[in-house]
């Protein structure tokens, strides 16, 4: 989510996320990356939904911590590349 909470880089990023296969379902969401490191929910709710607007996208990073993946408010292309080329490089 970007940082005035309007959803305007979430809706661009909704766009390259909508194109890729859906891994598993949530009760409101797809996942649609998958690692060690990180998750990314795309909500198939909107606006009519109750949302603060379509295509949310939700981050989660794993945190060693909390022994979870705990959710980020912000993780840019190049945060997401770099945990998913973490993770072909450790396999």
């Amino acid at each position: 989510m970007n940082d005035d909470d309007t959803g305007e880089d979430d809706h661009v990023r909704a766009k390259n996320l909508k194109r890729m296969p859906t891994i598993s379902v949530s009760q409101a969401d797809d996942l649609k990356i998958s690692t060690p490191y990180l998750r990314v929910w795309l909500s198939r709710c909107g606006v009519e939904d109750g949302e603060p607007y379509s295509d949310k996208v939700t981050r989660r990073r794993w945190s060693a911590v909390a022994g979870s993946y705990t959710r980020v408010s912000r993780l840019t292309h190049r945060a997401i590349h770099a945990h998913i080329t973490r993770r072909v490089e450790s396999a």
